[in-house]
This record gives structure tokens, sequence and C-alpha cells, in this order.
């Protein structure tokens, strides 16, 4: 059986052995990690996409949050002249057309964001962090934000591809809690912004 929690932690009521390895799913919540060892030469698009992921939390969880409310808050360790930038983005995002069944309240029974997911598969505990879900009556949307600049379809394509293993294992996990349901994983390109799904290439 499965248990959740009010964050949506995917986890096993089961005891589970001990794994023989940690497998982390989510690269864009381990940028400052990897800025601090050195591995990071973009560190004003690492900063940008930070900027971004918390804008697009905190308006889906506060959508009359205003521009002056979150420059402050969401700035404090990142650099202030980014944010009008990143909030004009985030701004198309949320009132893109193609999107509103993501994030228009009305057209869904409930979304969630920042959610953690653990589960075990080949002996390994695997872990990531899915962006939004959001959850109708039929299906379930696993979605991952990317905040490349780019807008040139090639190169998204490029991109998506690069990562099929990140979200094979978000569809595996949310298969697993929603059986039921017929899971839809996606990436939005919050620079275009695009909906760019990936079932069908993780189920082939």
């Amino acid at each position: 059986a499965i248990s959740i929690s009010r964050r949506m932690s995917v986890m096993f009521t089961q005891p589970l052995s001990l794994p023989r390895s940690w497998h982390e799913i989510a690269p864009s919540h381990t940028l400052v990690a990897l800025e601090q060892t050195g591995r990071v030469s973009d560190v004003d698009g690492q900063w940008r996409g930070i900027l971004i992921h918390r804008l697009l939390q905190t308006r889906c969880d506060n959508p009359h949050a205003t521009f002056t409310e979150l420059q402050h808050r969401l700035t404090v360790d990142l650099p202030a002249d980014l944010f009008p930038s990143c909030w004009q983005e985030v701004s198309t995002v949320l009132a893109d057309a193609a999107l509103r069944f993501l994030f228009d309240q009305t057209l869904y029974q409930r979304a969630h964001n920042e959610v953690p997911v653990f589960y075990q598969a080949d002996g390994a505990l695997i872990h990531g962090i899915v962006d939004r879900i959001v959850i109708t009556e039929k299906c379930v949307y696993v979605i991952d934000y990317k905040t490349h600049r780019t807008t040139q379809r090639d190169e998204l394509s490029r991109l998506a591809q690069q990562y099929q293993p990140q979200m094979a294992c978000y569809h595996e996990a949310a298969t697993r809690l929603w059986p039921d349901k017929q899971i839809n994983t996606a990436l939005i390109f919050t620079a275009v912004p695009i909906y760019w799904p990936m079932t069908e290439f993780i189920l082939t």
C-alpha cells in the first residue's frame, strides 16, 4: 500500500530492505549543490531557473500574489534584477490558453506543487521532486518545468530527449500512486511557453 502525506510524498507502508543505492531524479533541484562544487558554469541561468520555479510554485499556490509582494521575498538569496523578466515569463506561462487546463482551478479536481516522490526499484531508492501534479477525474498530469532560454523547436526536441529517464521515473511513481488513472507526463518549456508531452516516448 502507499500512503500520501499532506505534501503528497509517495511512501510504502510496508518495511523496505535497505536499498543498495539512492538515485536522485530531479536535476533542477541539484543546481545549487553543483554550482558550489564548480560544476555549473551558467550561474545566471541557474539563478533564473531557481527563481522561475519559485514563482510558478508561489503563484500557483497564491494566484493573487503581487509583483511587489513577491519580489523581495523570493530574491533574498538571488539577484533582484532577474525578477522582472522572470515574473513576465511566469505570467506568460500562467496566461497561456493552451496551458489553462493545468492552472485553471475550475478545470481539475486538485493540484499539488513541489511534490516529493520516493519508491524502490531494483534495489535502489528512487527520489525526486515533481514540479506540479494536476489530478482530474480520469487523468493525472505530471509536469516538470524547464527554464532553458531557447525557443527553437529542434533544440527543444533534443533537450526533451535528455529528460526521458527523469520523466520515466516520475511516470512510474505516478502509476504506482494512481494505478486506475491515465498518467500524462510532460515538460513545460517556460521560455516559449509550450507543453511537451513525454508519455509516448517513455512507453515506447
